[in-house]
């Protein structure tokens, strides 16, 4: 299509917006990939870490410009202290191949015995979901690992959270770990996660 698009006259903006390792191992090889590049006029990245990896060629032609994120949100931080029970939230679609909530869930399990006020609370809806409620419903700590479902509104979650967890494999840009530390949530994720380690500082 861009190389189509190059005989209208049309300039071809491309825009990558998932870590180019996934692109290349999920979805497309290098070489579609950069072929598909190297019909663009400009191309968009998000991340410089992700405009790196585009051929000397093409760097020329790469511009990185984030997503835009919101301010910081208001935290009650007396309720959030006092609160009995603290929670450790994720958000994310509910797909194993990325997302990797089977891993949370594991970790999760090693640990609930050592700390006993602690829930997790996994957001979001997909095709996995029927994978991970056994997960937790046939462990001894199935009423502290709950699957609210896909909700329009992550906001008071995140206000009423204590910890966020991600163990994706790569983010093409972590929105729910912005939106978690928008709400001065402490992230936690792989530090080999593209994506997610441009935005999580260790």
């Amino acid at each position: 299509v861009p190389k189509l698009m190059n005989m209208t006259g049309v300039p071809v903006i491309l825009s990558e917006h998932i870590a180019p390792r996934a692109m290349s191992e999920r979805y497309w090889t290098p070489y579609e990939r950069t072929a598909c590049f190297a019909a663009a006029d400009a191309i968009h990245m998000i991340f410089e870490e992700f405009a790196a990896t585009l051929p000397a060629f093409l760097k020329s032609r790469a511009t990185v410009i984030p997503l835009p994120a919101e301010g910081p949100a208001s935290v009650d931080w007396e309720r959030r202290a006092s609160s009995p029970r603290k929670i450790i939230i994720s958000a994310g679609r509910l797909v194993e191949g990325q997302k990797q909530h089977s891993l949370l869930i594991k970790a999760f399990l090693l640990l609930a015995e050592r700390f006993p006020d602690w829930n997790l609370h996994i957001h979001g809806a997909g095709a996995d979901k029927a994978r991970y409620e056994p997960m937790a419903a046939n462990s001894p700590f199935a009423s502290r690992i709950m699957f609210p479902g896909w909700t329009t509104d992550l906001a008071p979650h995140y206000a009423a959270a204590h910890l966020f967890c991600l163990a994706s494999l790569s983010e093409a840009f972590g929105l729910a770990t912005v939106e978690a530390q928008r709400f001065a949530l402490p992230a936690v994720s792989f530090a080999a996660s593209s994506g997610t380690n441009s935005i999580v500082l260790n």
